[in-house]
């Protein structure tokens, strides 16, 4: 199982967006600028992704007490949905 950081695009209640911005630009070693462009683009998105839900959850729970809406999500391995759907395919024989 893998797991993914998701940003929903926006901040926590009463969150002060200049401390959210400054909080995940040093997270994820870029500007500002784009900090802001990534995760307060009022659009649901995957930030990042890693197989070690306890490190990503140290980092939501980082990023949500700086004031971002970000969530840890359990992702199913793209090799395994696909194999999944290819032995569910019918046979045309």
């Amino acid at each position: 199982m893998s797991y993914a950081l998701y940003g929903n695009g926006g901040l926590l209640d009463g969150a002060d967006e200049q401390r959210a911005l400054v909080a995940a630009a040093a997270a994820f070693k870029v500007s500002e600028h784009r900090a802001r462009e990534v995760l307060l683009s009022g659009k649901r998105r995957k930030i990042t992704a890693h197989g070690d839900r306890d490190r990503l959850q140290k980092l939501c729970d980082h990023l949500r007490r700086a004031g971002l809406d970000v969530e840890v999500v359990a992702v199913e391995a793209p090799s395994a949905v696909t194999q999944r759907v290819a032995t569910a395919a019918p046979s045309n024989h």
